[in-house]
């Protein structure tokens, strides 16, 4: 009879289950592809041990189980708060706290193992999807297939097993912890004027404005903050948590309060007010925000750091795959004393498409920096080009712009983008008395720092750089090769010739009486008669290899890319599937509300339409918030790292509102066939 009376009350809220039901196979179907990747070993052995595939897929995974688990946790107390008067109920039939966990026990293995079964069956079926987005975005070279793995069916039983122990350990929790007569108290429902404002709700909502603005702002002027000088480095680091905060608490108090303004100057619109059900649509829109704010505000910060997340993943990258092109903007870039080694030996001859030498010099200089407010001063050689060595290199090399130079004492600075916090002041000295000034900055795509010593690089006019005897030059080779070889060259050289330090430089440089000297050498002073015991020294890396480093990033990105998406939509269907149940017990307390409104002669027509009016606000209003949160938070990533990587974040904006658009028509019609099935009446 107990347990005919449990399937009675789930009977009745079966609209429920059903949304908990399909969050949790997908979820099931997202973990066993995931888990399935990591034991397919022809996709492995294709990603090859550089990139730890196996390690992301199964961070991955361990991330899902755990998005998963918070689920199954904010479901479960639902479920149990909405139930709270039938297990009073058994209660006080006689039956025991351990019989009750019982009946909620098989509720939850009844629903678990369905979902399970019904999730691993879709995983599989869906697998071979998964692995060919995996391998789009990895740009491998392999066939995907269906993985009906034995294994990953073992692996994802176990742990949801373990998920479902959990869950049913918290519904003992809540049973046992909860007192007879709380389970019979009457809900607290928050009185609200829906014709009021007090002064404490107009200043607190003003305040949540004001904190979101002020985050906004803050995230807009982040590099202006970097190089404050009242804000200092630890200020700058502390800076982030600022952000967070304040818009976490500006997001509260928006939800609930700051609505409250906007909806007191709507009732104050003359003839507005009454006009059909929008007096009913203000009070219970200012009801349901009021109670719900938590809940929102949890899943505005949700859509927020997912959308933030897949942005970032996003730009980095785009990051990455620009890197690739500035340390490696060409197929192969060698030491000069190595390429007649390497075209010999690999046979270069029927396979080159174009070449230019790169004459280097090394020179000792003087010049400043910043990190924030403080200055560095740096006594180390650079490197300098002439400017027509840099328009033969330009002529192979896609990624360099074309500069001009007015006079010898003019030059333009080749920055790394990984130091794009530095600010480089303009004025170089060099040893010997020359001065340059540098006019321009420009990101630099002229190849590996470590083939330059990791040293700045300036473009100087070809008769300055013929003037200058005092440094130490040296030679690169960047070469192009036909595109059906490079794969083939790339192996061979790697075989041949591994990467390692050569051609060491000496240098001991430094400033006195407003003159630098001190000296660049191929040879050290720290021994025999000269020797020096501040003398530094420096080394060169031998060879670049573009199709190296860029299958490299690709694979390697590729996975990031792959697991942060997944977990992204995955953590935008939860969110929308907590506002699906809320608005669903939304519904059964509204139910008497809305039957008084058909017996009052209200058509069934404008009743529907308050319905969609009230769920617009509801799923929209935090949407659009948590978009606005991930635009600020994506724009302030890249002022301090550039990029142009924004699609992938637009796309996951577009789905977002494709996923809310169904969750919020499906659950308008299922609220108002709740509020309008006499049948349910029961299970209030």
């Amino acid at each position: 009879m107990l347990s005919k009376l449990s399937w009675k009350s789930v009977r009745s809220r079966y609209y429920h289950y059903v949304v908990y039901l399909i969050g949790m196979i997908f979820a099931v179907a997202i973990y066993y592809s995931f888990n399935a990747i990591t034991y397919d070993q022809v996709l492995l052995n294709s990603v090859g041990s550089e990139v730890a595939l196996k390690a992301f897929l199964s961070f991955g995974a361990l991330l899902i189980a755990v998005m998963i688990l918070s689920f199954m946790f904010t479901i479960n107390r639902f479920f149990f708060t909405r139930r709270a008067k039938e297990v009073g109920i058994y209660q006080l039939i006689g039956m025991k706290k351990r019989q009750i966990a019982g009946l909620f026990f098989s509720e939850i293995y009844i629903l678990g193992l369905a979902a399970l079964v019904i999730g691993i069956f879709f995983g599989i079926v869906f697998s071979k999807l998964f692995s060919m987005i995996l391998i789009k975005v990895m740009v491998l070279n392999v066939e995907s297939a269906v993985n009906f793995s034995i294994p990953s069916i073992v692996d994802t039983v176990l742990v949801f097993l373990l998920l479902l122990l959990m869950v049913s350990l918290h519904s003992a929790y809540l049973i046992y912890s909860y007192r007879l007569s709380g389970f019979f108290k009457q809900e607290e429902r928050p009185i609200i004027e829906a014709k009021e404002l007090t002064i404490r709700q107009a200043i607190l909502g003003v305040l949540g404005i004001l904190l979101i603005i002020g985050g906004y702002v803050l995230s807009l002027n982040v590099v202006t903050f970097l190089f404050d000088p009242l804000l200092g480095t630890i200020g700058f680091l502390l800076l982030p948590f600022v952000l967070i905060g304040l818009c976490g608490a500006g997001t509260y108090l928006f939800f609930k309060y700051t609505i409250h303004i906007f909806i007191h100057l709507f009732i104050k619109k003359k003839g507005g007010y009454y006009q059909g059900l929008s007096m009913l649509v203000a009070g219970n829109t200012r009801l349901h925000l009021y109670k719900g704010s938590n809940t929102l505000t949890t899943i505005t910060i949700f859509i927020a750091c997912s959308l933030g997340f897949i942005g970032g993943s996003a730009t980095f990258y785009t990051l990455g795959i620009d890197n690739v092109n500035a340390m490696n903007p060409t197929d192969f870039i060698v030491n000069r004393a190595l390429y007649e080694s390497v075209e010999s030996s690999i046979g270069l001859q029927g396979a080159l498409v174009d070449s230019v030498a790169l004459q280097f010099k090394s020179v000792g200089s003087q010049y400043h920096y910043y990190v924030g407010k403080e200055k560095t001063t740096s006594e180390d050689p650079i490197n300098l080009l002439s400017l027509t060595n840099y328009r033969a290199y330009q002529k192979i090399n896609p990624y360099l712009k074309t500069v001009n130079l007015s006079d010898d004492e003019q030059a333009i600075l080749f920055v790394q983008r990984t130091q794009s916090l530095l600010r480089y002041d303009s004025v170089f000295q060099l040893v010997g008395g020359a001065t340059l000034k540098a006019t321009e900055t420009m990101a630099d795509y002229l190849g590996d720092p470590l083939l330059r010593y990791n040293r700045p690089t300036l473009v100087v006019t070809d008769e300055l750089f013929d003037s200058i005897d005092n440094g130490v030059p040296y030679s690169l080779m960047a070469f192009n090769v036909k595109r059906s070889q490079r794969s083939e060259l790339s192996e061979q050289l790697s075989k041949k010739f591994a990467k390692e330090w050569q051609f060491p430089i000496y240098y001991d440089i430094i400033q006195s009486g407003g003159e630098v000297t001190g000296y660049v050498s191929e040879t050290s002073k720290k021994t025999g008669s000269e020797a020096v015991d501040t003398e530094k020294e420096g080394w060169t890396l031998n060879y670049t290899d573009r199709q190296t480093d860029l299958v490299y990033s690709r694979k390697l990105l590729g996975a990031l890319i792959y697991i942060v998406l997944f977990l992204g939509i995955f953590a935008l269907i939860i969110s929308g599937s907590v506002l699906m149940v809320r608005q669903f017990a939304e519904a059964e307390r509204e139910r008497s509300t809305y039957r008084l409104l058909e017996r009052l002669g209200i058509p069934q027509k404008q009743v529907r339409r308050l319905v969609y009016q009230q769920n617009i606000i509801i799923f929209f209003l935090p949407m659009l918030l948590g978009i606005f949160h991930a635009f600020f938070a994506v724009h302030l990533f890249n002022q301090l790292v550039p990029s142009s990587g924004y699609r992938l974040a637009y796309i996951s904006c577009g789905l977002l509102i494709l996923i809310y658009i169904l969750y919020y028509v499906l659950t308008s019609r299922i609220y108002c066939w709740i509020v309008e099935n006499d049948e349910l009446s029961g299970g209030k």
